[in-house]
């Protein structure tokens, strides 16, 4: 129950609060005027750009097909009968300009695009989910298509980034591409800094950076760290407010190596940027000087105040390759340090729960993904399964014979070698297995003299894993 005194100082909240406007017929200090058209507006310049350029030309793609079929109404005003099998039949038609078929994923975008374009204008159906019988030939052709471009060889993501290499970064640096002393190199350091040890995308989050957004610190036992204050990324959107890294990103000094030193690199970007433009709104990212640039500012510095454009940084690395030299066959992107960054982790031993941490992904399915066998792991393999190991095929014909055999097969085979024992009979047959004595003796006592030496190798130590050297066995 609101009392005399709470209600009274509600009442008078209200009147200071409308006073301002009251008394200077201004809006209100507390509020910004919007109207509808803000509105949406502020809405849409939120969404993904990149998705809403897909999902527009999707869409344009398929009111073409439309326009061929002589359907001339709007996708979101067709019957959901008429659209599922416009939709049905589009997906098993499409191509690409030059009459190539589609990856599977792209169809599946495709309609994803339409699905996005249904849902905002209040479309009563979905086309993918399966929560109704509506739109169920639409799905059984794109699990039709699917299912015969994967039979035409399609679906192995060819186009798919590869991870790379410390031998690779290691030729940047030796060909001064990347390194604190130049112009050219120190902002391809700092990038891939960035990427690497904060986990940012290559292009937009960099783009989307700001200066105060890295903080050097010291911690407690002296060492330097540079500190990554997130902005929104691609999967933190700030649409929920409570998901956000529990690990702040962090990337420490090495001072035993000052040509490698991410906090070094940094140090020198902050020296030769213009003394004005490091507040901590300003662009992280600027542009080196150029000679038509250098009657208008300081001659010390190698950075002017222009931001440095998105498409240059979209294709950093791939420019970073090209002058470096590195292998022309082996698809090389931005999206490569992330990939870089996640199987480093995964090849050190790291778990999946710390990798996340660092790479800002959500769950361990996307570290998975990322994560790939490298291609040394790969020839590891492929010089062990070309390799084939000789089995003996000799009959032992007596004790003599037979113990000559087995210390023929254990010189062969090793000692050292995991020899495998049977389960669940293992118990009763090492009853009268008997310690090595002091002088060491390689004997067996075989009372069966047609069994093969292989038959009682396989027969005996087959289950579990022992290491043998030196044994009496007594087979009764």
């Amino acid at each position: 129950m609101i009392t005399f005194f709470e209600n009274s100082i509600v009442n008078t909240v209200s009147m200071q609060s409308a006073e301002p406007s009251s008394k200077t017929g201004q809006p209100c200090p507390e509020f910004v005027e919007l109207t509808s058209d803000d509105v949406r507006k502020l809405i849409e310049d939120e969404e993904n750009k990149n998705t809403m350029k897909k999902t527009l030309s999707d869409v344009q793609k398929f009111e073409r097909f439309l326009l061929n079929k002589g359907e001339k109404k709007a996708i979101y005003q067709i019957e959901p009968d008429l659209l599922d099998e416009y939709v049905a039949n589009f997906i098993l038609s499409v191509r690409k300009a030059d009459g190539a078929e589609y990856e599977p994923t792209s169809i599946r975008n495709i309609v994803s695009s339409l699905d996005r374009k249904l849902k905002r204008h209040k479309y009563p159906f979905r086309l993918i989910a399966e929560q109704t019988n509506a739109f169920q030939l639409t799905r059984d052709a794109l699990r039709a298509k699917t299912k015969s471009l994967k039979r035409l060889g399609k679906g192995n993501k060819p186009l798919k980034a590869s991870p790379i290499t410390d031998e690779e970064i290691n030729m940047l640096y030796e060909k001064k591409i990347l390194g604190p002393s130049s112009a050219a190199s120190l902002p391809n350091t700092v990038w891939i800094n960035n990427c690497i040890q904060f986990g940012l995308r290559g292009t937009k989050e960099n783009h989307d950076l700001r200066w105060g957004d890295v903080e050097l610190k010291t911690s407690s036992s002296g060492l330097e760290y540079l500190a990554l204050n997130e902005r929104q990324t691609k999967t933190r959107t700030g649409s929920n407010i409570k998901d956000i890294r529990d690990v702040t990103p962090k990337m420490f000094a090495m001072p035993e190596d000052i040509e490698r030193c991410p906090v070094h690199a940094y140090k020198q970007y902050a020296v030769q940027r213009p003394t004005d433009f490091c507040t901590s709104d300003d662009p992280f990212y600027i542009a080196p000087r150029t000679s038509s640039q250098s009657h208008v500012y300081d001659h010390e510095k190698w950075f002017v105040k222009m931001k440095l454009g998105e498409k240059k940084l979209g294709g950093l690395l791939k420019k970073m390759a090209s002058d470096g030299g590195l292998d022309s066959n082996k698809r090389i992107t931005n999206h490569s340090t992330r990939k870089h960054l996640v199987q480093k982790l995964r090849d050190s031993g790291i778990a999946p729960t710390d990798m996340m941490q660092i790479s800002g992904h959500k769950n361990i399915q996307s570290i998975m993904n990322y994560s790939e066998m490298s291609e040394e792991k790969h020839q590891q393999c492929s010089r062990i399964l070309s390799k084939v190991r000789q089995q003996p095929t000799s009959t032992i014909t007596g004790p003599e014979s037979s113990v000559s055999q087995l210390d023929n097969v254990i010189d062969k085979e090793n000692r050292q070698e995991n020899l495998y024992l049977p389960h669940p009979r293992l118990p009763q047959m090492l009853e009268n297995v008997q310690p090595p004595s002091s002088t060491t003796v390689n004997s067996i006592s075989v009372v069966n003299d047609n069994i093969s030496l292989n038959t009682q190798m396989n027969s005996l130590f087959a289950g579990a894993v022992l290491n043998i050297q030196h044994f009496n066995i007594n087979m009764n």
